[in-house]
């Protein structure tokens, strides 16, 4: 079968979503399908290229930076996408399309599913749903016939988790079925010696803005490292327009000369950056389906998050790391400090975190469910 997969953001660009595709697009691949993804061009990379056996076209949509989209930009790719993507789905003989996110890339999808009478499927990715985030609450009352239009003509719309299906189903009336998403467990794999020095690491990997809830992590590392008899590294990945507001933050706090920002992060450094530290820190206001999280288990790390719909059907607590309740700091830091005092307790409950991604999410078999559903 040949897929055409639609996203406005792909690797080097993009966050979550953007590594979802390309390991939906590799997994396919390696399935035996044919995998073309039609996304945003930036810098030097546009038009068409192969990469890793995936067929990508970038658009140009005048985007200016790697980690953030502009809702200009998404404008500008959705008007591009929808007057070329008939003629790639002609062109590539594609069977049908992976839309990721309702808006900006649905209202393509059903147009060139009309236009070349093939089936779309609509991804729902965490900010395209309604309830996701207050802010766009606006914007997606707006919108909403719009979405609606194309939910109702997709063959199937997908959810990365139970709580995003519900809050789907609560905005439109429209039947949401549920596929996780996956990680690679032979690239993020864990650490294979112990490291000798008496500093405790923890890793924050995400977008630099207010979903992430970085103003609050740091606040929790603070309290921590009153408390810990070792010294306190916090690395942050990933860049953003708090960037400015944080390090203000750290330095009022006192955590500045414990942080170290790596900014925007290539894939291929990500692994080794999972396999340097003792935990993830991960206290977001809202997940779909939340890739560090996954990809930090699959390293061996223990995971600290907040208690939204996809941490909370990811990690089990106690088991594979700590959900807590947002709005209290103090259970945060009570987790920390745990995993701190205790090695071999944070040992088993990283070995704990593998076994479970193993067990539970494969980006092939993932992939193997988007086809079927493409074909029913």
């Amino acid at each position: 079968m040949k897929v055409c997969l639609l996203n406005y953001e792909y690797p080097p660009i993009g966050a979550g979503a953007a590594t979802a595709t390309e390991a939906m697009a590799r997994a396919l691949v390696r399935l035996g399908h044919e995998a073309v993804v039609v996304t945003s061009a930036f810098g030097n990379l546009s038009g068409w290229r192969d990469e890793s056996g995936v067929k990508v076209l970038r658009l140009p949509t005048g985007r200016k930076r790697a980690e953030a989209c502009t809702i200009r930009e998404m404008a500008v790719f959705a008007a591009r996408v929808a007057l070329q993507l008939p003629s790639v789905i002609k062109a590539r003989k594609c069977d049908g399309i992976i839309a990721f996110f309702s808006i900006p890339c649905g209202p393509a999808a059903w147009w060139a599913a009309r236009r070349c009478g093939v089936p779309y499927i609509i991804s729902l990715r965490g900010g395209d749903v309604p309830g996701t985030e207050l802010g766009l609450a606006r914007m997606h009352r707006f919108l909403a016939p719009l979405r609606r239009m194309i939910l109702r003509g997709a063959r199937a719309v997908i959810a990365n988790s139970e709580g995003l299906r519900q809050l789907s189903l609560a905005a439109d009336p429209v039947p949401v079925s549920v596929i996780p998403n996956g990680v690679d467990t032979a690239r993020f794999s864990p650490a294979t010696a112990a490291r000798g020095d008496d500093v405790f690491r923890v890793l924050a990997v995400g977008r630099l803005q207010d979903q992430k809830n970085h103003t609050f992590a740091l606040r929790i590392l603070a309290q921590a490292k009153a408390r810990l008899a070792q010294k306190l590294e916090y690395h942050i990945v990933g860049d953003g327009p708090l960037r400015a507001t944080l390090e203000t933050q750290a330095d009022r706090l006192g955590l500045a000369p414990n942080i170290i920002w790596h900014g925007w992060t290539t894939r291929d450094q990500m692994p080794d950056l999972y396999r340097s530290c003792d935990c993830l820190l991960h206290p977001t206001l809202y997940e779909g389906m939340p890739n560090v999280v996954l990809e930090a288990m699959s390293c061996a790390l223990p995971v600290v998050v907040s208690d939204v719909a996809g941490n909370r059907e990811t990690v089990q607590d106690g088991v594979t790391g700590f959900v807590r309740t947002l709005g209290d700091e103090a259970p945060f830091v009570e987790a920390l400090t745990d995993l701190a005092s205790n090695p071999e307790s944070r040992a088993r409950i990283g070995r704990s975190a593998r076994e479970h991604v193993r067990a539970e999410f494969d980006w092939d078999q993932v992939a193997r469910q988007y086809a079927e559903a493409l074909r029913t």
